[in-house]
């Protein structure tokens, strides 16, 4: 076969890698026709610390949360329904309302992600917690 002589990766994780360094370099060469690579780096990293800000205070809140509802029967009975309801919720629906009290700023950003972060990482912790008694 014509491709014989190149050798499969064992991973996706390495051909993801590939897959992402020729996009980038694509990119950079290419598709920055307004954008400089100063301009790209500086909004790479203002979203990689939206990310990371609103992945920290999702895990916090998450951690918070679940030590909270599980630690009495009562109140694990009550509160779980209503953060399934929540978890339901679209955050994208209060964007206009945010946007309309906070502008359009990092902090609206943050709250977004935050709100669509927190679930997956809430009902982990729960399942854990509710594990281990």
């Amino acid at each position: 076969t014509p491709f014989s002589g190149f050798r499969r990766s064992k991973t996706p994780f390495h051909f993801s890698l590939f897959i992402l360094f020729f996009i980038i370099i694509l990119t950079f060469t290419y598709g920055f026709s307004q954008v400089s690579a100063k301009d790209f780096t500086i909004g790479f990293l203002l979203s990689l610390f939206r990310v990371l800000t609103a992945y920290a205070i999702s895990v916090t809140l998450a951690i918070l949360i679940g030590v909270l509802v599980t630690g009495k029967r009562n109140i694990e009975d009550n509160a779980l329904p209503f953060l399934d309801m929540l978890q339901s919720f679209p955050a994208f629906s209060i964007l206009p309302l945010l946007l309309a009290f906070f502008g359009s700023s990092n902090v609206v950003a943050i709250m977004i992600l935050s709100m669509e972060m927190i679930w997956p990482i809430l009902f982990s912790i729960l399942t854990g917690l509710k594990s281990e008694n």
